[in-house]
């Protein structure tokens, strides 16, 4: 007899906003157990594993001479689907009981790299699905699929990973990553601003004085308020509307500037009037830099200052 319990879900919580992607997640008390029932079908999360111990053992290739998966990716792809579901069938038999077993293990992907950043958070490069040859990037969790990352921006993130992933090559990564902050420099407000959503916004706003908002109050929410109060400084109400909640609205962060303002929103038009320049070298960190430096943290890479090139990096002399 099957020993089992029926719980109910005890929080649900928001780990980012993301687009195009449906996922599920519920944490177990046993981390080794990570699997359950719903709707009187069985749950489960895809393992990863490589096979490039098992190639290096045979002196085997990964690849052919023409790029396709090898042969011999396909025979162990073969035998590990075999083993897994005879011994499948032997642990429902033994420790079940069950007289009519029907667990089953599926084959996914193949991919010839991947990058693990931590739970749930990942990028494959696929080049079979579910026995159909592709040559995709699989993305999991991970900032190019947020919205609140400017969309003009995300080809940027794209290039450098895709680079990565394919060459595994320090320098040629590298050079993707001055060239998008060469490209990032130059694109105009509107692409690189930050899109959000508007909540609680009379709540802030009614407590704001001028520029100056309430403490915690997020800011993009303090960007709105900073962008009515600077429509009436300069008298602009007449030209261009009002933020109001529940508008969404696109944000940056502001150079050095007479008024103080750190961050500054606008609706759909950037008002030239304000003339507040965007801090560059910020945006770059906050929307590019931060989510490379976790892949090349991942890979034990060290990730350089676009503003400071070198013509010799020491340590890799040294290395």
């Amino acid at each position: 007899m099957i020993d089992y319990e029926i719980s109910e879900i005890e929080s649900v919580e928001c780990i980012g906003e993301f687009e195009d992607e449906y996922v599920y997640d519920i944490e177990m008390d046993n981390n080794t157990e990570h699997t359950f029932f719903a709707n009187d079908i069985l749950i489960h999360n895809s393992c990863y594993f490589t096979i490039q111990p098992i190639l290096e053992k045979q002196k085997k290739s990964f690849f052919t001479t023409t790029k396709k998966i090898s042969q011999e990716v396909r025979n162990i792809e073969s035998e590990f689907d075999e083993i897994l579901n005879i011994e499948i069938q032997k642990w429902a038999q033994n420790s079940l009981n069950s007289v009519d077993p029907r667990f089953v293990f599926k084959r996914e992907a193949i991919c010839s790299a991947g990058i693990f950043i931590q739970k749930k958070r990942y990028i494959l490069h696929v080049l079979d699905e579910e026995g159909f040859e592709t040559d995709k990037m699989k993305y999991v969790g991970v900032e190019i699929q947020r919205s609140d990352i400017p969309r003009a921006a995300k080809p940027l993130i794209k290039n450098i990973i895709e680079t990565m992933i394919k060459t595994k090559d320090y320098k040629e990564t590298n050079n993707a990553y001055l060239e998008a902050f060469e490209k990032f420099k130059s694109m105009p407000i509107e692409e690189i601003a930050f899109p959000r959503g508007l909540h609680n916004f009379e709540k802030y706003a009614n407590a704001s004085t001028g520029f100056k908002t309430p403490k915690h109050t997020p800011v993009h929410v303090k960007a709105a308020v900073c962008y009515n109060e600077l429509l009436k400084e300069l008298k602009l109400d007449n030209k261009y509307e009002r933020i109001t909640g529940g508008n969404k609205i696109k944000w940056f962060y502001a150079d050095v500037n007479k008024w103080n303002i750190s961050a500054i929103g606008f609706a759909d038009e950037y008002p030239k009037e304000f003339n507040l320049k965007i801090n560059q070298e910020k945006m770059f960190q906050k929307i590019i830099a931060s989510a490379v430096e976790r892949l090349y943290n991942a890979v034990n890479w060290r990730i350089k200052n676009p503003n400071c090139q070198e013509n010799v990096d020491l340590l890799e002399l040294l290395s």
